[in-house]
């Protein structure tokens, strides 16, 4: 119990002396903290130590520990499952584009007010739209039915739930002209500007995602897809559960077979030991290392589109199926001489169009193989985590 004495030490007679201990560091996140959103390693200028930080983050991934929202809000909610990032959706509520049951958000503090997921579910929550086409087709349609210049320049209002009325997703050829080395800031971060790539966009400050396998460097040619859909990124670039690349390691012309057999064993030899322990059993991923012939030169892509300067090796290539390619074997690679190609990210080609227009709206057909893509991983994520509390074993 504490009397409060050293109040009374004013004078230079010490009625009472009170020691001063130092104030310990809390160690876990405090109860009032529920729903608000804080960065891993600060919680509201409180640094946590690493010991801790490692208790908090056990069961989780990466990706779910950049925010926590036990009682989300609609920042929370549009992140999470219509794929719009905080800043976007101020900017929404700024410029009038987000409306709850027919009512126009128009004050920052309903952007942090907090609901239940179900509750959220039952809202009609929609955003306007800024996409070109669906921008041009509300504008005829609202010339056609002269409703005056309100609509003109403005997109429809689209359900945000529906991603695809509102994200954007582009096939981008990953050459020199892209860079896809992460943000200097945050080393893990997949988001990178390449907004002169994609053209004007109010939102092309807050940079594009580039959907590729994790271990694609910035050496590489390739495929990968350029969104601004925040909730698939987590799934594509933080997981390397479901997803893959197929890269095709070619060798310039009077190459030794030793070395390229050499390669291919060091390769080998990588994946088994740093790739397949992180891959769950229950998770069908081929992670492999095949030494093949090179296709003939009318359909040999990579060398007709990719390296046409570059004599390459016609009867050896290395053809690399894994979601992680591991850095210092690509750095060996290089050091050889060998050329490193992206041909198949996920459920993707890469077709020699892409080479020449570097960009590509995704169609229809290509959207829906996106979004069950993502739900595969989804999926392939959740098996994981059952395996990681040794569920069989008990």
């Amino acid at each position: 119990m504490s009397f409060k004495l050293e109040k009374l030490n004013k004078g230079l007679t010490r009625l009472a002396s009170v020691r001063q201990y130092p104030a310990a560091k809390k160690q876990y996140v405090a109860k009032q903290t529920k729903g608000r959103v804080f960065r891993v390693g600060v919680l509201h200028k409180t640094e946590l130590t690493e010991a801790a930080l490692l208790r908090n983050r056990r069961g989780f991934t990466n990706a779910q520990l950049n925010t926590v929202a036990h009682a989300p809000s609609l920042y929370h909610w549009l992140f999470h499952r219509c794929g719009i990032p905080f800043a976007e959706t101020l900017s929404l509520m700024k410029n009038g584009g987000l409306k709850v049951n027919d009512v126009v958000v128009a004050n920052a503090g309903d952007l942090e007010s907090q609901l239940s997921w179900e509750t959220f579910q039952q809202l009609d929550i929609q955003v306007r739209t800024s996409l070109p086409a669906l921008v041009s087709s509300a504008a005829s349609a609202g010339d056609a039915a002269a409703e005056g210049g309100a609509v003109t320049g403005q997109g429809p209002w689209v359900p945000a739930l529906k991603r695809a009325l509102h994200r954007t997703y582009t096939f981008l050829y990953l050459g020199p002209h892209v860079s896809v080395s992460s943000e200097e800031s945050d080393p893990r971060s997949f988001v990178h500007a390449v907004a002169p790539t994609m053209g004007t966009d109010p939102s092309a400050h807050l940079g594009l995602n580039v959907l590729r396998p994790m271990g694609f460097l910035n050496g590489m040619k390739g495929i990968g897809v350029a969104s601004n859909d925040v909730s698939i990124v987590r799934y594509w670039n933080n997981e390397c559960l479901g997803n893959f690349g197929v890269y095709d390691v070619r060798f310039p012309r009077g190459t030794p077979p030793e070395l390229v057999q050499r390669a291919a064993k060091d390769m080998e030899e990588s994946l088994r030991e740093k790739v397949q322990p992180q891959i769950s059993g229950d998770v069908g991923v081929s992670c492999t290392c095949v030494c093949c012939p090179a296709p003939p030169l009318t359909r040999d892509m990579v060398a007709k589109h990719l390296y046409p300067d570059i004599p390459l090796l016609t009867e050896e290539r290395l053809l690399v199926t894994t979601p992680l390619l591991p850095y210092r074997v690509a750095r060996r690679l290089h050091r050889h001489g060998a050329v490193l190609s992206l041909v198949r990210s996920g459920p993707f080609m890469l077709h020699s169009s892409l080479v020449q227009q570097k960009m590509r709206p995704l169609s229809p057909t290509d959207l829906a193989l996106l979004f069950t893509f993502e739900r595969r991983l989804k999926t392939n994520r959740m098996v994981l985590s059952l395996r990681e509390f040794n569920v069989g074993d008990s």
